[in-house]
This record gives structure tokens, sequence and C-alpha cells, in this order.
């Protein structure tokens, strides 16, 4: 490389076209082989830090590095990581030796129109990506990343509807109801459900709901019911509190009189209890208030008409009965 180097431009820059074209050769097989990489690698970082050392002139070490990232994809990858792993270190002595960081931005600059955009944004640092240009904000940049990173990595994908994964929520009503399962405990049971739930991303609230559907047409096998909630619960009733209450709220005129019989059980086995379930229920305190004031309005009223039909009545009646003199000739 040190001879490219001084007849860089001399034939020099064809030399290292030539040189990495025979690496690429060497390989029979579609994937570069390791020892192929490593020689790559280390011919392009050789020739990035005579750039950057202003030993060779940036401009054509960007047009040989663009037509050997043109000869294959995987080409085009291992100059991009070159390139990060001098972005890291020069990033880093960045105030000790501010012209070759300079140096460095430059060369991204001017690799733009011959290097893959994404995978410079994908291994370079985002103060760089916003120093050339491929990014407005690294802020902006950084807040979006995490989003995406949260949305990919580490949130559940749910289902909440029978019909986004009915296979799922099929084999747990099928599970839950046979008759079989009484046989065995209670920890089995509800391994059984977690192992549905994580298999087809149940969305462990609706499960809940699905119990308590499968209860109310199954009040004969009440214990057996309320001892799965239990279990699945684990001792944290306020997501069963919500749910009923939701379920009581929802009742478009009335709650069903299993639901009823659903919540009396639960309550009577210390599963939920009543305080937590009262403020769901309709009416509200409120209402009931007001609907015994405008009873009692409405009775007073009753009363006071009839009193005042009662004594009209008495006074016509008296009207008309008047005492008859007798007559004697």
């Amino acid at each position: 490389m040190t001879d490219i180097a001084k007849l860089w431009d001399h034939g020099g820059r064809s030399d290292f076209v030539r040189y990495c074209r025979k690496l690429e050769n060497e390989d029979t097989d579609m994937v570069l082989t390791s020892i192929t990489k490593k020689s790559l690698k280390r011919a392009v970082f050789d020739l990035v830090f005579l750039a950057l050392e202003g030993s060779v002139n940036i401009d054509s070490v960007v047009k040989a590095l663009g037509e050997v990232g043109q000869l294959k994809t995987e080409l085009a990858s291992l100059i991009v990581d070159v390139i990060s792993i001098v972005d890291i270190e020069t990033l880093s002595m960045a105030s000790q030796n501010k012209s070759r960081r300079d140096a460095l931005l430059d060369l991204v600059r001017l690799s733009l129109h011959c290097l893959p955009e994404a995978f410079l944004k994908e291994r370079l640092d985002m103060e760089t990506l916003e120093s050339v240009g491929l990014i407005r904000s690294q802020q902006t940049y950084s807040q979006k990343y995490v989003k995406l990173k949260t949305k990919l990595f580490y949130r559940q994908q749910k289902f909440n509807l029978l019909r986004e994964e009915n296979e799922g929520y099929a084999k747990l009503i099928v599970e839950l109801s046979q008759e079989r399962y009484d046989r065995f405990n209670l920890h089995h049971i509800v391994s059984h459900i977690q192992a549905l739930i994580g298999r087809f991303c149940l969305d462990p609230n609706r499960v809940i709901d699905i119990i308590l559907e499968v209860f109310e047409c199954n009040l004969d096998r009440g214990e057996y019911f309320a001892s799965i909630l239990e279990g699945y619960i684990n001792g944290d009733p306020e997501t069963l509190h919500q749910i009923i209450g939701f379920k009581f709220q929802c009742a478009a005129t009335e709650a069903s009189d299993n639901l009823y019989k659903v919540t009396a059980t639960l309550i009577h086995r210390g599963t939920i209890t009543l305080d937590f379930i009262y403020e769901h229920l309709k009416p509200t305190d409120d209402e009931i208030k007001e609907s015994h004031k405008a009873a009692m309005i409405a009775s007073r009223q009753a009363a006071r008409r009839i009193t005042t039909a009662t004594l009209a009545e008495k006074e016509s009646s008296d009207a008309v009965e008047m005492p008859s003199a007798s007559y004697s000739g």
C-alpha cells in the first residue's frame, strides 16, 4: 500500500482497484471468505488513513472506493465498516487532531453518491451523520431511533379481538371447556393458559374476559373457574376488578343474572371485594339520591292531590244532603 500511495496519481489508483478486484475474484463462492475480508479491510483502512493524513487526494480516494463498492454489495458494506471504525477513532480524538476529523467528514460527504445511504446511517455516529447532512438533527434522529427500537424489540404485540387471532382464542375456550382438566392441579392449568398467551400473543386482559365468559356459561363449575382466576391473577385483583366493572358498565340495560352470580361467587371466595365493584355498578349513589328525591316529591304531590279530591268530595256531599223538615196538619 505504501508503494501505491507514492504512485497514487501515476497509476496507483488503478493498482488499488485492481488489487481489490483480484482479492474479490479469488473467492469462487458468492460470499467473501474471512481471509479475503481481512485483506480488503486492511487495504481500505490503509487507504483511508493515507487520505486523512493528506498523503493522497481525498477526491480520488472516494472515486476508487466507489468503483470497488460497485463490484459487489458486500464490498460496499465492508468499506462502510472501515469508515465507521475510523469515525469512532477520529471522534474520540477530535480535540487532539481536528484536521484528521475534518478530513474524514469531507471523505464521507464525497462518498454519499457512491456508497449506500442506508449503510452509512446504520453504522456511522449520529454526530457524524448530522455533520455531513444525512440527518437534520441529531436529537430528533435519536428520539426516532429509540422509538423505533422500542417498537421493534421491546413492545409486545397483543391481539385483543377474537378475529385477530381466532386460533389462539379458540384453543383457549376449548381448554377451559374440557372437563378433564378437573383432574389436574391448578398450576398446570394456569401454565397452559400462559403458554397459549405466549404462543399466540393473546392480550392477557382479554384472556381474563374470556375466562369470565366461559364461567358465566358454566355456573355449576364455579369453584373450578374461580380457582383458575385466582391462580391467573396471582394475588393482584386490580385488573379483574376493572374488567368485571367494565362488563357491568357496558351492559345495554341490565347485566345478565349469570354475571351477578359470577361476581357473587368471587366476592364470597374473597377473590374480589365489593368495595371495588360497587363503584362500577349502576345506578350511582348520586343517581339513587336524585331518584329517591324525585320519588318523594312525586309521592307528596300524589298525596296532596288525593287529599284535595277527598275534601272536595266531602264538601259536595254535605251540600247535597240537606235535613228534611216534618209537616203535621
